[in-house]
């Protein structure tokens, strides 16, 4: 098995590799997050969940192309949705556990993280490029939509990081 210690140090290797050969700028400084954070995926330790969860979205992806595919006339799955979703997941951090991975009849994607009735988040992902998203944590309740674009909102992510520490 490999040690948390090692990944990291793989992590911070790859980090300055690509950062050598890449650049400075902002869009490289981007480019370099997301090798970097590839790089950790190699590992079977961290990128078996990262990999369950892309195939679990595709094979919802797939099985959702035709309108109806729930009887009650639901629409088929969006590509823009998955595609969003797709990026989500990859934004994900490695030390947060994977999602549960759905699919709504208007089309979109949902991303959830239960850990009891009172305790959860749901996600979905619009094929606009927007995270809608509830969330419970006890007696509080917090909704709302957030632009997605390259990194997952700092709220949303501060959410799921809570749950996952329940």
């Amino acid at each position: 098995m490999i040690s948390s210690s090692t990944t990291v140090l793989g992590a911070i290797h790859a980090i300055s590799f690509y950062r050598t050969i890449l650049g400075a700028s902002p869009e490289a400084d981007y480019v370099t997050a997301v090798a970097a954070r590839n790089h950790q995926y190699q590992s079977h330790t961290l990128g078996s969940a990262k990999t369950e969860s892309f195939e679990r979205l595709y094979t919802i992806f797939e099985d959702r192309q035709k309108a109806n595919w729930d009887g009650y006339g639901a629409e088929p799955m969006s590509l823009d949705s998955y595609r969003v979703a797709y990026r989500f997941l990859e934004a994900l951090p490695p030390d947060i556990n994977p999602p549960t991975i759905g699919a709504e009849p208007d089309g979109q994607i949902t991303i959830e993280w239960y850990v009891r009735p009172s305790y959860t988040i749901s996600i979905s992902a619009s094929p606009e490029g927007e995270l809608h998203y509830a969330a419970m944590s006890g007696p509080n309740r917090v909704c709302g939509t957030e632009a997605f674009f390259q990194d997952i909102p700092a709220n949303i992510l501060r959410i799921i990081r809570a749950l996952a520490n329940l």
